[in-house]
């Protein structure tokens, strides 16, 4: 909990702060966190005032009723027009900005990405991945992982290494569902022989400033990764909706999550994640919000 919200007027007076955190991704870690602290209470159901407001699944939030200055002492985990990044549609539109606005440089902190509708959708998009797949193709590189826009927590995510069935899956959804389209990374760094991912937390402040949180935290697999078998979404998607229905959840990590720190130690000397990498993150970082933030209102 950032150290300024602690200090407030009202904590002065005797009065609490009032937090509203509705049910959804990381809700019970929030609740708990505010509960350790005792200037903190939660806000009457259906309460007009609060100091916070936690939405974790995409509530909507009704921005017209948000003073949006300091002196209204009220903070709210969305930003207007959020899912130009935190949809997968949104990010894949704002990765081809980048792309754009590199004029041809090297992008290879993303994988190249497209999206495409169901049944009887863009042509255009479609003729486009298909001739980024002949051209994979003819390097060895077949795999490719499609994603649905509107789901999370690993839902409807598929991997194929063959156009024929990526094609049928996608062509059988409804025109109006939209997938992203991925180049698979055939060959990830591993810790084991497992699977793992970086989260990283971004903070966009309202006057477009954007600070990336150092203390990233790792999702790993539970199971050995397997290019041979693309049927075994718990080797290939790390979501902890996926990996915390094994029997093998527990059995490398505590809950499939380790620090920075322990990653380092466990990839050993051959990856330097301070001086290789998170100088990486953070160029995504920035590369992605300066694509984003004019399409947005903090």
């Amino acid at each position: 909990m950032p150290e300024e919200l602690q200090q407030t007027e009202a904590v002065g007076k005797g009065e609490k702060l009032r937090y509203i955190v509705l049910t959804g991704n990381e809700s019970i870690l929030m609740r708990e966190a505010l509960e350790r602290r005792s200037w903190w209470a939660p806000a009457k159901e259906g309460a007009a005032s609060w100091n916070l407001w936690f939405g974790g699944n995409g509530q909507k939030f009704d921005f017209s009723k948000f003073p949006g200055t300091a002196r209204a002492r009220q903070v709210v985990n969305r930003l207007e027009a959020h899912r130009e990044v935190c949809t997968k549609s949104g990010l894949a539109a704002n990765l081809q900005r980048c792309r754009v606005a590199l004029r041809g440089q090297p992008m290879a902190w993303a994988p190249e990405t497209y999206v495409l509708a169901g049944r009887g959708g863009d042509k255009a998009a479609l003729d486009r991945f298909k001739a980024a797949y002949a051209a994979h193709a003819e390097q060895g590189r077949t795999t490719w992982i499609v994603k649905p826009t509107s789901l999370n927590r690993g839902n409807g995510i598929e991997v194929f290494n063959d156009l024929k069935s990526l094609l049928a899956h996608v062509d059988g959804k409804p025109a109006t569902s939209s997938w992203v389209v991925q180049k698979y990374i055939e060959r990830p760094a591993l810790v084991d022989g497992r699977k793992f991912d970086i989260r990283a937390y971004a903070l966009v402040t309202p006057d477009c400033q954007v600070y990336l949180h150092r203390e990233a935290y790792v999702r790993t697999s539970s199971t050995p990764y397997n290019l041979t078998d693309l049927s075994d979404k718990a080797a290939h998607l790390t979501n902890d909706a996926v990996q915390k229905k094994l029997d093998s959840y527990h059995q490398y990590e505590d809950h499939c999550k380790m620090g920075m720190e322990q990653l380092q130690a466990a990839l050993g000397p051959g990856y330097d994640l301070q001086g290789r990498v998170w100088p990486v993150m953070r160029e995504a970082v920035a590369a992605v919000f300066g694509a984003a933030l004019p399409r947005m209102n903090p």
